[in-house]
């Protein structure tokens, strides 16, 4: 699980003015612990900028079920996961009829399903509910 953002600071970390406290990283991985998933943890992989967008999910999808990521999934000039996934991926689906939450990003990463979701907390939570979680239990509803 990704977040992204130079804004982001960890809870506990000295905060600059301008910055924001990553919640959405500690939410998501506690609604993913809830559904049984086993989460690894990523700080700030992107930090924004496409290439490091790009390097960050490359190769990460073989030894995973999911990747998922948090935040730069808009169409403001500094939202680059849409083009990092895109340069080492599929993307299947950008944005939806959903509010809040609209900004959401689908794709395939080395064969890994890849949902992006909007860095908006309460954005994230609603597509959470409304995608990620039931994207996971159809997942593991297959594998039984």
């Amino acid at each position: 699980m990704f977040s992204t953002g130079n804004e982001l600071v960890s809870p506990g970390e000295r905060r600059a003015a301008p910055q924001l406290f990553d919640s959405n990283r500690f939410m998501l991985m506690a609604m993913l612990r809830r559904l049984g998933c086993e989460v690894c943890r990523s700080r700030h992989p992107a930090r924004r900028a496409r290439v490091a967008a790009a390097s960050a999910y490359e190769g990460g999808g073989g030894s995973h079920d999911l990747i998922l990521t948090t935040g730069g999934v808009s169409t403001g000039e500094e939202d680059h996961v849409k083009a990092g996934v895109e340069s080492v991926g599929r993307l299947v689906l950008w944005r939806m009829a959903i509010k809040p939450g609209r900004p959401v990003a689908m794709g395939i990463i080395d064969g890994t399903p890849f949902i992006g979701l909007p860095g908006n907390p309460v954005a994230s939570f609603v597509t959470f509910v409304h995608v990620v979680r039931p994207t996971i239990l159809r997942a593991v509803r297959r594998a039984i």
